[in-house]
């Protein structure tokens, strides 16, 4: 299923569903716990992101989540 026929599927747009993917693979780079925050909302998720992509800029790391993502080829298609 690519991600135009997701998004039709769960009633997303397209944009919507592909900034949700991109949230969770940046996530899934600085090791969010999914199971611990498996009920919480999406926001906790946004936020956790965001606080630690600038935890790495301030630590001077080489390795930033972005770097990450961009060098995982994991996931290229959503299966449900």
């Amino acid at each position: 299923m690519n991600l135009d026929e997701a998004a039709k599927r769960v009633g997303f747009s397209k944009k919507t569903l592909d900034d949700y993917f991109m949230i969770i693979k940046r996530a899934r780079a600085l090791n969010f716990d999914f199971c611990a925050n498996q009920n919480q909302r999406f926001g906790i998720l946004r936020s956790f992101v965001k606080k630690n992509k600038n935890s790495i800029k301030n630590n001077n790391t080489a390795v930033t989540a972005d770097a990450v993502i961009k060098s995982s080829k994991k996931i290229n298609k959503i299966n449900f």
